[in-house]
């Protein structure tokens, strides 16, 4: 199991810079931020433990949730996902938004909070940021992939800083089954062995609802 926690969160957190500017966060968005991500079945203390806020300065004045990215270029990347925007219906707005650079190998990581498990029980890696915080409602390090084609080196960079884990999970997509194959291929050859795990009859981690997702993650058989 992964001893990297605690202490290296808080390291990103203080190597992460600031060339690169984050929206601004917008105060007036915190009951939408709550509201959605409850709607979805996550916990919103633990999107804020991982820094996720609401802004509407993501490129096109839209509410959304920021998530920020990680990497180890100290390069500022981050996502921003569409929040339901009922005063203007005829607009339309793409899902996500991200930050107008290189992604590289940037990720989306989301930790536990350590009174649910002083260690996290594995990593699991998965298509989109809400699967992976969905993980860490029950005890899991989540990696978001930000999409079924991320960059070699985003799988290079996860099997890096997670080297001393020994469970790891992978759950693509139900409509997406080739991005887990492949994953597990680059975890394999990084000397990651990797369970696969089938989601359905569910689209994805984040529509398992939380009291199965334990289950579904089996913490106790790599």
């Amino acid at each position: 199991m992964s001893t990297f926690y605690a202490h290296e969160f808080r390291e990103h957190r203080k190597q992460r810079p600031r060339n690169v500017p984050m929206p601004s966060l917008n105060d007036k968005l915190w009951p939408e931020f709550e509201q959605y991500l409850t709607t979805r079945g996550l916990d919103t203390d633990l999107a804020k433990f991982n820094e996720w806020y609401p802004s509407s300065d993501a490129g096109d004045g839209a509410p959304r949730i920021v998530i920020p990215c990680s990497n180890s270029l100290g390069r500022v990347y981050w996502q921003a996902r569409l929040m339901p925007h009922p005063w203007s219906p005829d607009l339309e707005y793409k899902r996500y938004q991200s930050a107008h650079t290189d992604r590289a190998e940037s990720v989306v990581i989301t930790w536990p909070r350590e009174n649910y498990t002083p260690i996290p029980l594995g990593v699991v890696l998965v298509e989109g940021p809400f699967d992976a915080l969905a993980a860490s409602t029950v005890g899991w390090t989540g990696v978001a992939l930000m999409g079924d084609k991320p960059p070699p080196e985003c799988i290079e960079y996860v099997a890096r800083i997670f080297r001393t884990s020994e469970v790891w999970r992978v759950i693509p997509d139900r409509d997406c089954p080739r991005l887990g194959a492949q994953v597990v291929r680059a975890l394999a050859m990084l000397g990651k062995k990797a369970r696969l795990i089938d989601v359905r009859p569910y689209k994805d981690m984040a529509a398992i609802p939380e009291g199965v997702r334990y289950g579904f993650l089996n913490p106790y058989s790599a």
